[in-house]
């Protein structure tokens, strides 16, 4: 099976796959002044995907205008353009294929490009009923958004105010809470994908609407996982060094937490919640976790009713 992918400058033959890749002063002779980076990170994202989608052999082919020159007088049916340089692309890998060659490439910026971490700040709560469920899912303040921003731009150290290079990069990084708690039942809906990192423009803010979630509150006391998620976004070196960091600090960043609890304390109707509240990135999140933010805080009642039991729900 042979097929072409033009505008990537993308071809396949069976499971060999062919990229084309440009040096600099080629690029800018063919496509003027678009964008070189991000050019080569647009590659790169592509040949991940093929990569991850399917069992594949991706071969790098730099582009030789003499090489093509040559190729394009041989077969006479190509005109030249896209169409014909990816043909010549995959005529070229299949031979470098077979003859094993090592062929030097420029690398992508890939410490400029845009990344993300989702962060949850996890506070287990107890909830009587549903009155309390529903005040404490209720949205934050834009005031009480902001602060929880900047508390966490604070945290990490020497870090640049965000500001995109391009499409697909950026410098510094930007915080982005959302603006309300959130149930475990819905911690997949928060993962940004790469779709939504490329679109982000300064000044942009997340809006969660929580979907229909069934959870009910029996007789007597329940303890729940609500999540703050807060997306970083910058460049993938600073959200290594990000990582990194807060690793190095045991995911230990009072002034955020403090103001998580504070902000599911005010809603909450009949308890108050006391200790150490837990920050961490997405991935890391699991059952195993879930024990420990639950061991390591306290939710005390604020009134005298009457509680039967405490239940976990997850």
């Amino acid at each position: 099976m042979i097929s072409f992918d033009f505008i990537n400058g993308v071809a396949r033959k069976d499971s060999l796959i062919a990229v084309i890749i440009y040096h600099p002063d080629d690029f800018k002779e063919i496509f003027g002044n678009a964008s070189y980076k991000d050019y080569l990170l647009q590659t790169h994202l592509v040949i991940n995907g093929l990569i991850e989608s399917e069992p594949v052999r991706v071969v790098k082919v730099p582009f030789s205008k003499t090489d093509y020159s040559k190729w394009l007088a041989r077969n006479k049916y190509w005109e030249e353009g896209p169409e014909a340089r990816t043909a010549w692309a995959l005529d070229k890998a299949v031979k470098i294929s077979k003859k094993k060659e090592y062929v030097l490439v420029p690398e992508p910026p890939l410490g400029e490009l845009i990344s993300g971490i989702t962060l949850l700040g996890v506070a287990p709560v107890s909830v009587m009923d549903d009155s309390e469920l529903k005040s404490l899912y209720s949205e934050f303040s834009d005031d009480l958004v902001t602060n929880i921003a900047s508390e966490l731009v604070n945290f990490f150290p020497g870090m640049k105010k965000f500001s995109k290079l391009s499409r697909y990069r950026c410098e510094g990084i930007h915080v982005c809470p959302y603006n309300r708690l959130v149930p475990l039942d819905v911690k997949e809906a928060v993962e940004p994908n790469m779709g939504v990192l490329l679109d982000f423009e300064e000044g942009d803010t997340m809006r969660f609407v929580i979907p229909e979630f069934d959870l009910s509150i029996e007789e007597g006391l329940s303890i729940n996982i609500a999540m703050l998620p807060v997306l970083l976004i910058g460049p993938k070196t600073e959200m290594d060094f990000c990582r990194a960091y807060m690793r190095e600090n045991f995911y230990d960043i009072p002034a955020v937490t403090r103001l998580i609890r504070d902000a599911a304390n005010e809603r909450l109707l009949y308890s108050k919640l006391s200790g150490d509240l837990m920050i961490m990135p997405y991935e890391e999140f699991n059952d195993d976790m879930i024990e420990i933010c639950i061991d390591n805080t306290d939710c005390k009642f604020k009134s005298k009713k009457k509680t039967n039991h405490l239940r976990r729900v997850k």
